[in-house]
C-alpha cells in the first residue's frame, strides 16, 4: 500500500473502523492515555500507513463529529 504521508489523508470507512478498534483495545487495557506510536504500528499491520499527525488529527475530527 502506498504511503499517505503529506498534508491531508483520506480515511476510508474500513480505516475508521480499524482505528476505533485499536483505540478501544488500548482503552480496554486500562490505558490512561493512548499510545499513539502503538496505534500507528497496529494500523500499519492492517496496511493502513498514516503518520502520527494524521492519526491524531483524524481522532480529534471524529471526536468533534460525535459531539456535534
Amino acid at each position: 500500500m502506498a504511503s499517505s504521508r503529506g498534508k491531508f489523508a483520506n480515511w476510508t470507512n474500513r480505516e475508521d473502523e480499524k482505528l476505533l478498534d485499536v483505540l478501544i483495545e488500548q482503552r480496554a487495557e486500562v490505558a490512561m492515555r493512548f499510545e499513539w506510536n502503538s496505534v500507528r504500528i497496529m494500523l500499519k499491520i492492517e496496511e493502513i500507513d498514516k503518520d502520527f499527525g494524521q492519526i491524531k488529527n483524524h481522532f480529534n475530527d471524529l471526536g468533534k463529529k460525535l459531539k456535534a
